[in-house]
């Protein structure tokens, strides 16, 4: 790493086999000094989308403002070179991360973007140019950071991806078909998932169950409006009906009109007769004259100018009785009235209109009108079902599309194929088992699974492992690969990077090393000094192994 100023932080020379990225404090300290971030910093290398890593914690989300403020102030760019091979290489390649926030990424000294950047790493580390599987997709089965999970957990690095991404990775990788083949069948697979689940969630919400149902619904509908359209017909016939269609629909709405004013003045004599029998009741209510009169006569004397006898109160609110009911009877006779003139207005419109006229005389038109609101209704009934049974249809010719594209991919389940994974996994379990067991003692199996709607890797014969088991099981995977790689002459990256091993025993960790050193690969891995003590690498082993050593007076971004 080096400033804008040109300040060189941090130099590191990467060589054949273990490299480790050491941790010198105690117990209390570490953590603090940078190896995390070390790796982090390979990461990024690695086309890794948030530069601000290195300086914010993922888990606590917690931000070092000293080493932020100190990379945007000293502009510090990363240096990565890369190499073909460790002895007289003939390819190499410069790769630049400015660090800092809206930095930029460099290749050979030409500045490229971040998505670019990855497309080149893609061609360069692995040879590869396709859409899938991307870049960042492949690195994360060699850049190991942040190990969580038991048992085979750690084949599942990719967050929040797919089957059909996974599929594609490690059908890539182990050579056992086209990944772009694998991520479009997977794609089209996902979206008919999408579209089953979208079809259920359809059924469930109209409350049906397939297209057959939907088209005896229809018919049973049918069915019904012809046997309504009869009735009708049986009132009216329908070249009757069609002679005098404007003629009936426009006196037809006239003779509803006046029939709901008449039902509106029905209602108004109801009310009317109702506030009649209230006045008549309120003025023969018994009324305690003895203690009226008393009251009133206590009022008079605190209003002295009262010159009105209690029997002129009595009569006046009698007559305000008689004026209220006088007038009652005057409305209600007003509305009588009223209501003679629309009941011979209407009579009027029958007596004018031949069909309707029909209707009335055979006291069919309340008959008609329901029959032809039923009709109405089933005719609605009807076009709602159609549009259902559109969109089942539509479900299901998407669906056929779909399924008839994912059966004209080439199928990669095929006996022919039966044969290759069986070789390419017989070929890598020849390493992975043997590596597992000098390890620790275990010999696992990696399977490949050939439904295409499944995770494509399962490992075997595990149970109950430990954290440490598992930690040493991924050494183990990312080891045997490099062979396996090696063995099929495929482009990878020689280099695998491994967070913590603290919690793998000492002869676990040794046994490790000594594969790693055995490979031609770089295996770079933070790790305490503690560790490697308790372990049983010596001094001069350590020193040999070890590419940096990080304490609190020796950290990452220490000038």
């Amino acid at each position: 790493m080096i400033n804008e100023d040109g300040v060189v932080l941090t130099n590191v020379d990467f060589h054949e086999g273990v490299n480790f990225v050491v941790d010198a404090e105690t117990s209390s300290h570490h953590n603090k000094v940078g190896k995390t971030t070390f790796l982090k910093l390979i990461d990024i290398a690695m086309g890794a989308k948030d530069r601000n890593g290195i300086y914010v914690d993922a888990g606590t989300n917690s931000t070092n403002t000293y080493l932020e403020q100190y990379i945007k102030t000293n502009r510090t760019t990363l240096c990565v070179i890369l190499l073909d091979k460790f002895k007289k290489p003939s390819i190499k390649h410069k790769l630049q991360i400015e660090l800092y926030k809206g930095g930029r990424y460099k290749i050979d000294g030409k500045r490229v973007s971040q998505v670019a950047y990855r497309h080149q790493l893609k061609k360069i580390i692995f040879n590869l140019e396709g859409k899938n599987p991307t870049f960042r997709e492949l690195i994360k089965s060699f850049v190991r950071i942040s190990m969580t999970g038991d048992t085979d957990a750690f084949l599942h690095n990719l967050p929040r991806s797919g089957t059909a991404t996974f599929r594609a990775v490690y059908n890539f990788l182990f050579d056992i078909s086209d990944p772009d083949i694998d991520q479009q069948r997977g794609d089209l697979a996902k979206e008919l998932r999408s579209l089953n689940e979208g079809e259920k969630q359809f059924k469930h919400l109209q409350n049906i169950e397939d297209v057959n149902q939907v088209t005896q619904i229809i018919s049973t509908l049918t069915n019904e409006r012809d046997r309504i359209q009869k009735a009708l017909n049986d009132i009216v016939s329908l070249k009757e009906f069609e002679a005098h269609r404007e003629q009936w629909m426009k006196a037809r709405v006239q003779y509803q009109e006046l029939t709901k004013e008449l039902s509106d003045l029905d209602y108004q004599l109801e009310r009317n007769q109702a506030m009649q029998n209230q006045v008549r009741s309120d003025a023969h209510n018994d009324v305690d004259h003895d203690l009226t009169a008393k009251f009133f006569a206590e009022v008079q004397k605190l209003l002295p100018s009262i010159d009105k006898s209690y029997a002129d109160l009595v009569k006046f609110n009698q007559q305000l009785y008689s004026n209220k009911l006088s007038y009652l009877k005057t409305i209600r006779q007003n509305i009588f009235a009223e209501k003679k003139i629309i009941q011979h207005q209407r009579s009027a419109i029958t007596q004018d209109n031949d069909v309707l006229l029909t209707l009335v005389s055979s006291n069919k038109l309340d008959e008609y009108n329901r029959l032809s609101k039923n009709l109405a209704s089933r005719n609605s009934d009807i076009s709602r079902q159609k549009q259902l049974l559109d969109q089942l249809n539509k479900y299901r010719d998407e669906k056929d599309n779909l399924e008839e594209q994912i059966a004209s991919l080439k199928d990669n389940t095929a006996s022919d194929t039966t044969e290759i994974y069986s070789s390419k996994m017989a070929k890598f379990n020849r390493y992975f088992t043997d590596f597992a067991f000098q390890i620790n003692e275990e010999r696992p199996m990696l399977t490949y699974v050939p439904d295409v709607n499944k995770f494509p890797l399962s490992i075997t014969d595990l149970s109950g492992t430990s954290t440490g088991t598992r930690k040493s099981l991924i050494a183990a995977f990312d080891l045997a690969y490099q062979y396996f790689a090696a063995d099929e002459e495929k482009a990878i990256p020689k280099f695998v990077v491994h967070d913590l091993i603290e919690t793998v025993e000492g002869s676990n960790v040794k046994n490790t090393v000594k594969i790693a050193n055995a490979s031609h690969l770089q295996y770079i891995v933070a790790v305490l000094k503690e560790k490697l003590d308790s372990s049983g690498f010596t001094e001069d082993e350590q020193s040999r192994y070890r590419v940096i050593q990080l304490s609190t007076g020796h950290r990452l971004f220490d000038e």
